[in-house]
């Protein structure tokens, strides 16, 4: 009994492994309070998300349609355009038919005036004629005579200002 009693009361030995050391727990800072957020609503619906969804929709189609218009515009401004070239185009071919039908009438009169032979003016036409094509190349040749001229003195000049240059 003594040896139960010895027993009962005899500690265990502590085994030669140091007991861990407990660190202690860190003291937790209350999380603070996290504010919603204006945008986000907690509610889980989806009703915002379309209405963002149909108000962008809605700002697409404003869009659209004020390109679509600003289209009109411009395709109307182009087709006016259109029509008042061809227009224009008109009015140009009927002037110049009507100055081909003018420029032969007077061609023929001419004609029939100047070689008619009961004209008794025809010498005096004919020399008139003459007389204008006789100042005509007398114009040209006065013409590129000046201009020779011309390139002379400015061949002179250049020489001059260069040897005063130096």
């Amino acid at each position: 009994e003594d040896d139960d009693i010895n027993a009962s009361t005899v500690k265990p030995t502590p085994s030669k492994r140091p007991e861990p050391t407990k660190k202690p727990e860190p003291v937790k800072k209350p999380e603070p309070v996290k504010k919603p957020e204006p945008n986000v609503n907690p509610d889980p619906s989806p009703l915002p998300s379309l209405e963002a969804a149909l108000r962008e929709k809605d700002l697409q189609i404003q869009l659209l349609q004020k390109s679509l218009s600003d289209l009109r515009e411009s395709t109307i401004s182009a087709q006016s355009l259109k029509d008042e070239n061809s227009q224009l185009a008109r009015q140009l071919k009927s002037a110049e038919e009507k100055y081909i039908r003018d420029r032969r009438k007077y061609e023929e009169l001419i004609r029939d005036s100047v070689t008619a032979p009961e004209s008794g003016d025809f010498l005096l036409l004919q020399k008139k004629i003459e007389y204008l094509e006789r100042s005509l190349l007398d114009r040209q040749q006065d013409r590129k005579e000046d201009q020779r001229r011309a390139a002379k003195d400015n061949k002179y000049r250049a020489e001059v200002q260069r040897l005063q240059g130096c």
